[in-house]
Parts: structure tokens; C-alpha cells; sequence
């Protein structure tokens, strides 16, 4: 029996596809929200997207916890506010769920490879935007979607 092939071709599956952002376990939901994640928009970026081009779908009523990293060369915060029209700015005062922002002084961000945590329930349906509260991200493109959805059974990210 010739084990490199089998060995090749598991490799090669394995790699085609990259660990989800998103996790889902009963009724708590767990993000992964990384800012400057590659180049994409000059770093100004959640998961690779930015101008809201990228979703996270939570159940309605699910408990979320978002383990926020900073991968880019500079600061980056997070808050979650309202969707609708572009966001030009965000800060702690716009978050539409108790503790969906970081860190506690989101103008000044956490610092390249730096990480935190917080939870929030899923109490609202909607459609919100993650955005960077750090002065001039937000403007600069640094958003992407986040909705909760009475529909939704599990979480995604697309």
C-alpha cells in the first residue's frame, strides 16, 4: 500500500480550508474578531474585510463572546453599532449591546498583537456594523456587518 499519496492528498485537503472565525456551541457563539488581518484595505480591516464587504450571523438571543486580536502594525478597537448608512466614526456611547465594544477607551485601541475579550447577548435582532472606534478607521473603511438573526439556528461568517 503507497502512503504518500493518501498522505499528499490529506495534506492538500487539509489546507484548502481555513479554520472559521465563527463557532457555534448550543446557544453561546464564539468570534474571533481579528482587526489588520493582512493588507486589505492598507490594514484597515476586520477578518479581511472592510466597507462592510464581510458578514458574522449570530442567533437571536445567543450569548457571544468576541476574543478581539490586533494584528496590524497599529492600534485597533472594536464597537458594535448600528447598521444603516456608512460609519464615519464609533465610540464606547454607540454600542447597541451592554460590553460590545473594546477596549474600555476604544479611541486609543489595543496595541499590534495584543488580545481581549468580552460577551454580550444577542438580545436585539438586527443589522449592526463591527467598527474600529481608534480616530480615522472607521472613515477609512475599517467595518464589516454583524446581524442577528431570528432565523439563523448557528452562527457564520461569509
Amino acid at each position: 500500500m503507497n502512503f504518500i499519496p493518501i498522505l499528499l492528498t490529506a495534506v492538500l485537503l487539509g489546507t484548502a480550508h481555513a479554520a472559521s472565525p465563527v463557532q457555534t456551541k448550543g446557544s453561546a457563539v464564539t468570534i474571533d474578531l481579528i482587526a489588520g488581518q493582512g493588507s486589505t484595505n492598507g490594514g484597515l480591516n476586520f477578518n479581511g474585510g472592510a466597507r462592510g464587504d464581510r458578514t458574522f450571523t449570530v442567533p437571536l438571543g445567543a450569548t457571544v463572546t468576541v476574543k478581539f486580536k490586533n494584528m496590524g502594525i497599529m492600534p485597533h478597537s472594536f464597537v458594535i453599532r448600528q447598521g444603516g448608512a456608512a460609519p464615519t466614526d464609533a465610540d464606547a456611547s454607540d454600542a447597541v449591546f451592554t460590553s460590545g465594544y473594546a477596549p474600555a477607551k476604544v479611541e486609543a485601541g489595543i496595541r499590534p498583537g495584543a488580545t481581549t475579550q468580552v460577551v454580550f447577548k444577542a438580545s436585539k435582532a438586527g443589522s449592526y456594523y463591527f467598527v474600529c472606534g481608534v480616530p480615522g478607521h472607521a472613515m477609512g473603511g475599517q467595518y464589516i456587518r454583524l446581524v442577528v438573526s431570528k432565523a439563523a439556528t448557528v452562527a457564520s461568517f461569509k
